[in-house]
């Protein structure tokens, strides 16, 4: 039942002409990856990136035992140390984005056409 909301939420989004985002304890994602911003030093590493639509800007979570999040505008992650998160962004813009957990951790993504 639950798989079968998860779906249902997906494609509502795709329709709508959202972004996909994904949780995960691997980083095997970055290949597939525009653009990569590192969790580091309580800090997102590099915190502006550029990318085209239809892109996917993936976070890797690297600050040892510190816990951090991606939150924006319509996404966040889940509270991790470690593995990665991952969006994809299909309207052009700029997305600001922030740790929750972080006063003054924040970043941006810049979505070209």
């Amino acid at each position: 039942m639950r798989a079968l909301a998860v779906i249902a939420i997906v494609t509502v989004l795709a329709a709508c002409g959202s972004s996909s985002n994904s949780n995960s304890a691997s980083g095997n994602g970055a290949k597939n990856a525009a653009a990569v911003v590192e969790l580091k030093n309580n800090a997102f590493l590099p915190p502006t990136v550029s990318i085209r639509s239809g892109q996917t800007v993936l976070w890797e979570f690297n600050d040892g035992s510190i816990v951090h999040n991606v939150t924006g505008d319509g996404y966040r992650s889940k509270d991790m140390s470690s593995g990665t998160y991952s969006r994809k962004f299909t309207s052009s813009g700029t997305y600001h984005y922030q740790c929750t957990i972080h006063s003054g951790m924040t970043g941006q993504v810049i979505v070209n056409p």
